[in-house]
């Protein structure tokens, strides 16, 4: 009669632990949709991802939550390096690096020229008259250095523009056909 209550007791203990991790498994993956009714489902995830970074590497925790504050949309995957956490920050699509110590190493955020500053497009403008600022900006940040990837046109050819503290210089160049 016991030994019949024991595997009863297993039985629903181990199908309300398989029905509990479906059901959390469905809310995350709802919560990978963007749209404003799943906003709450997008919010406990990213608690979730950031739980679970906490536990994995405390030291990418706290750099992560002290630099990225409003980050959402967060996805942490692992890679030969270390670990990579892609992320929105403001709506702009970033990237963050970490090695395997959990010590920053990059990041990497993409953005629409339409979101440059106004201040960085006159000066681009202004140092190669005739060309127009337009496309994806890319803006690398590695330790306390930072550099802006400007794409700029003419009629004849494109350049990639690199702004650092030191200055502007030309990067790449194409020749159009």
């Amino acid at each position: 009669m016991k030994r019949l209550h024991y595997v009863r007791l297993v039985v629903m203990t181990t199908s309300l632990f398989i029905s509990a991790a479906s059901s959390a498994q469905s809310s995350a993956d709802i919560a990978r949709v963007n749209s404003p009714a799943t906003a709450t489902y997008s919010a406990s995830a990213d608690a979730m991802v950031l739980a679970g970074l906490k536990s994995s590497n405390a030291k990418m925790y706290n750099h992560f939550t002290k630099h990225f504050k409003n980050a959402t949309d967060l996805n942490v995957r692992s890679n030969d390096e270390g670990s990579r956490i892609n992320f929105k920050l403001n709506g702009i699509s970033t990237s963050s690096q970490y090695d395997s110590k959990g010590k920053f190493q990059f990041s990497i955020s993409h953005y629409d020229e339409s979101l440059l500053s106004d201040k960085i497009r006159e000066d681009v403008e202004a140092a190669y008259p005739g060309f127009l600022v337009f496309g994806t900006v890319i803006d690398v940040k590695v330790l306390d250095k930072s550099a802006k990837l400007v794409m700029i046109e003419n009629k004849k050819e494109w350049k990639r523009i690199r702004i650092t503290n030191e200055g502007m210089s030309i990067y790449e160049e194409f020749k159009k056909q």
